[in-house]
């Protein structure tokens, strides 16, 4: 099996690495990741500029390619460019810091996975919670014993399988979930005057990060990850809100 390791980290994050050393027994593994840390780039992708990339030596047997441009693009190279298309199995992480819900949206390590999900390879995308520190074994051993499962099923290549894995010991078990609320970021933007112009520096502390709609069950991500649930859920680049047709529908009808 050949499979591309990308994220949103950039190609030195340690996830990565313990991602790559997890999967080695299941195939050729080539890295392809950014050059520099590209989180909440989402889906975006270059089109026209030529993007410069670094060939390193990854880890032993293992080639690395470090893109400067965005989690995507780099998805995109090395499923297009350096493999030619020959490419089973694409994983992307390990992420520090969840996605789910909205934040699937703008999140790096799913549209590193979309590139291989809209070319039909089999696309698994791992994160780890947010903490203090990040010990990333157990997803990575768990990312491995679920390429296993995944790669065997007929729905393989049907969405991402979006694996959210909370940042604690204690997990109480694995269960498959829709999104069900959604994080709301108060941070601002904190205007800056240099010689050169003008600039605005984000600040967004996760301290004031709050959830809205929450549904409190274990059949939606948010409370089943803090509740100490490995979450997986079925992941696409379909945004319509499908139960709003018909809503959309009758307000355009009657729009007189």
């Amino acid at each position: 099996m050949r499979i591309l390791l990308s994220n949103d980290d950039g190609i030195q994050a340690p996830g990565l690495r313990v991602l790559a050393e997890a999967l080695r027994d299941l195939g050729e593994i080539v890295v392809c990741a950014p050059a520099s840390q590209q989180s909440g780039k989402g889906s975006s992708m270059t089109f026209t500029d030529c993007l410069k990339v670094d060939e390193i030596e990854f880890a032993p047997g293992i080639p690395g390619y470090g893109v400067y441009g965005t989690p995507r693009d780099s998805a995109n190279i090395g499923i297009l460019g350096i493999m030619k298309g020959d490419v089973d199995l694409v994983v992307t992480g390990i992420n520090e810091g969840p996605n789910m819900c909205n934040d699937s949206v703008c999140s790096g390590t799913i549209g590193a996975a979309s590139a291989a999900y809209n070319n039909s390879i089999p696309a698994i995308a791992v994160s780890l919670g947010f903490g203090e520190s990040y010990d990333f074994t157990y997803s990575a051993q768990l990312a491995h014993d679920l390429a296993v499962w995944f790669m065997k099923q007929d729905f393989r290549r049907d969405f991402i399988l979006s694996i959210n894995v909370p940042n604690t010991p204690d997990i109480k078990g694995i269960v498959i979930a829709d999104t069900g609320g959604k994080h709301v970021y108060g941070g601002h933007y904190q205007r800056q005057v240099r010689e050169d112009g003008i600039y605005y520096q984000a600040i967004f502390p996760l301290s004031d990060m709050r959830l809205e709609n929450l549904v409190e069950d274990l059949d939606h991500d948010i409370y089943a990850f803090h509740n100490g649930y490995v979450v997986l859920t079925p992941v696409d680049d379909d945004l319509v809100r499908k139960n709003s047709l018909e809503t959309l529908r009758k307000g355009w009808t009657e729009r007189q």
